[in-house]
């Protein structure tokens, strides 16, 4: 099956793209395909990411279907000192 998946923040600038299609197995969770799209960039990616699915957020686990959308948002830092 294919997920669009959508790239945030940290992670956009780490893997080099805003967004990409995943083929993925049936039956993939929405962790399945964080480990897919950046997994190579260290394990603490995957882990620390907060996923929407359909524009909706929703934990890791969520099945996913062919043809459904998938942001990854990195955690945000910064601010005003």
């Amino acid at each position: 099956m294919k997920v669009q998946a959508f790239y945030f923040g940290a992670l956009r600038a780490r893997l080099g793209l805003a967004e990409q299609w995943l083929e993925l197995a049936p039956g993939s969770r929405a962790e399945d395909a964080a480990k897919a799209a950046c997994g190579h960039l260290g394990p603490e990616w995957p882990a620390c990411l907060t996923m929407a699915v359909n524009e909706e957020m929703m934990p890791p686990g969520t099945p996913l279907k062919d043809g459904d959308t998938l942001a990854l948002l990195p955690p945000v830092s910064g601010g005003v000192h």
